[in-house]
């Protein structure tokens, strides 16, 4: 005030004028929320409400402020506007602090109401991905699209197939996908996958012969064929159906003829038509002769030009010749001949077999084994014997004693517990043979029980050195041949094979003829070579003995071994 009056005293002195000075204000400048009262010139606090706008107000109606009222000047001086809890103009809502962009339902934060596509997930909404895409199982209407399930504002795929709600068929197989599942018809099904239908395999198969096709539910491709009775094939997957033979196998019996019909219901039905001479024969029934064929008994008086005749059942008899006698023979292998191999093998001593393609065994340190076979089975319990026959070269070779063939009889399957039994063996060495390159017959008795199966054997042992056994055979017969006074009376019957069975005439074997001054026995059977007798050293003779059909060595000029007068 004071600076006022001296300027008004100045321009009275200057003018003498009044001139009108608005007083200038004394408030030095007034700080934050302060203002200058410029009646008193002092900083004051602003009043909201008195009407003016003042620092720190956007506006002042004064009494028309209100904190209710749209649009109005709050009683703060704040203009009006969004979060301050009155729904003004643009606003479709104001909760005041209570507005949210992250709750569900609230106000936004821009005072627009929650809606679908603000990222929330409001009521009525199972999600809000806050896109217009589709294709995410998310819809722009903010509900799961179709597949998909709402869990906590996400959409997750359905596994339509693990929770049952698929429509697959019971014979279908359902696969999940996201959003949905498909549905795959089962092997051996057709269709869509919601609905199935088996598969007729047999559809356009036709089985042969009058077959009936069958097929499996849901067998994939597969079908079987049942034949007709009297058929047989099929099978799965075939439709071939042939007639059943029931011929194949069927001994008709001598001179008999099997025939079966076609297709006949009974299966194993078979018919036997006999041929002249032979008889019975009708279904399953096979025939017998009734008329056996010649039969020429060698080495008796019913040998060829008197042959042995008879009706099925006939018992007949012949007489065994001079120096045979009545005898059981079964084959027992190889015949007696030049260069038989079978059966043979040749071992080294390392246990390898390499000369199996030779005859005989002239290499040292070797062993050559021949076994009779097949074995012969279905022989009775009694005394049998084994008769080998051999021949040897190079007998000189080696030295007095030494062994060279050993001979063996074996069962398989006698005694308790069906093992191996040895009946009978022996050693033959090299004096007991009587000449060089003449056959000789080794006579090796056995006996048995009823059962098993008997081989005879040949091994040439290692120590033969350079000599060779060069021919074999064997036979076994029944004992009664190996005694000389048997019966020479042959008994035999015509069998329903139509041939004769019974005994044969085999030759009798001489006893055994021991020489003084000599390495070995003489022995042989009737009809065989003329033998000789190998004398020691300083002795003579022992040549041209024969085996008589007596069973006794005898000589036409007999020599026993004499002592050589070397004087």
């Amino acid at each position: 005030m004071l600076l006022r009056l001296l300027l008004s005293l100045l321009l009275l002195l200057l003018g003498g004028c009044e001139v009108a000075v608005e007083e200038a204000s004394s408030c030095a400048p007034c700080g934050d929320l302060l203002i200058c009262d410029e009646d008193t010139g002092e900083c004051v606090a602003s009043i909201c409400g008195n009407g003016k706008i003042e620092t720190g107000e956007t506006c002042d109606t004064g009494a028309s402020n209100s904190d209710t009222l749209a649009d109005a000047c709050r009683t703060d001086c704040s203009v009006a506007g969004c979060g301050d809890q009155v729904i003004d103009t643009g606003e479709a809502c104001d909760e005041g602090t209570s507005n949210s962009d992250t709750d569900a339902d609230a106000c936004r934060t821009t005072c627009v109401v929650a809606s679908c596509g603000d990222g929330v997930v409001d009521s009525g909404e199972a999600c809000d991905d806050q896109n217009q895409n589709d294709d995410d199982g998310c819809l722009a209407t903010c509900a799961c699209a179709a597949g998909y399930t709402g869990d906590q504002g996400t959409c997750a795929d359905v596994d339509e197939c693990g929770n049952g709600t698929h429509n697959c068929d019971t014979n279908a197989t359902c696969s999940n996908r996201i959003g949905g599942f498909d549905c795959a018809c089962n092997a051996g099904f057709s269709g869509d996958g919601s609905t199935c239908a088996d598969i007729d395999e047999c559809a356009g198969v036709i089985c042969e012969n009058g077959g009936t096709c069958t097929h499996g539910v849901g067998v994939a491709n597969d079908y079987t064929c049942t034949c007709a009775p009297g058929y047989e094939g099929g099978g799965l997957n075939s439709t071939t159906c042939t007639d059943i033979n029931e011929c194949a196998g069927v001994d008709c019996g001598p001179g008999g003829t099997c025939t079966e019909e076609e297709g006949v219901v009974n299966g194993t039905d078979y018919t036997c038509t006999c041929a002249a001479g032979y008889e019975g024969g009708s279904l399953n029934t096979p025939c017998v002769s009734s008329v056996c064929a010649p039969f020429a008994l060698v080495n008796s008086d019913r040998d060829t030009g008197n042959a042995l005749n008879g009706n099925f059942g006939d018992v007949v008899q012949a007489e065994c010749d001079q120096g045979f006698t009545a005898s059981l023979l079964f084959d027992a292998g190889l015949p007696f001949n030049a260069g038989a191999t079978s059966g043979l093998r040749i071992i080294n001593a390392s246990g390898v077999d390499e000369h199996s393609d030779r005859v005989g065994c002239n290499y040292g340190n070797c062993s050559e084994v021949m076994t009779i076979g097949p074995y012969l089975p279905n022989m009775g319990a009694g005394g049998y014997e084994c008769r080998f026959k051999l021949k040897t070269t190079g007998k000189n070779v080696g030295h007095p004693g030494d062994t060279i063939v050993r001979l063996t009889v074996r069962c398989e399957g006698c005694g308790g517990g069906g093992q191996s039994v040895e009946l009978s063996t022996i050693d033959v060495a090299r004096e007991d043979f009587n000449m060089n390159d003449v056959s000789q017959t080794f006579v090796l008795p056995f006996s048995k029980d009823a059962g098993g199966e008997v081989s005879c054997s040949v091994s040439l042992l290692p120590d033969l050195g350079s000599e060779r056994v060069t021919h074999y055979s064997t036979q076994i017969v029944a004992a009664v041949a190996t005694n000389p006074d048997s019966p020479r009376e042959v008994t035999l019957t015509c069998g329903d094979d139509g041939e004769f069975t019974g005994y044969r005439c085999a030759p009798v074997k001489c006893a055994t003829k021991t020489f003084p001054n000599a390495a070995q026995d003489l022995k042989g059977v009737y009809g065989g070579h003329t033998f000789n007798v190998a004398c020691d050293d300083g002795y003579a003779g022992g040549d041209g003995w024969n085996c008589g059909y007596d069973g006794y060595f005898w000589a036409h000029y007999g020599n026993s071994c004499v002592d050589i007068d070397e004087c």
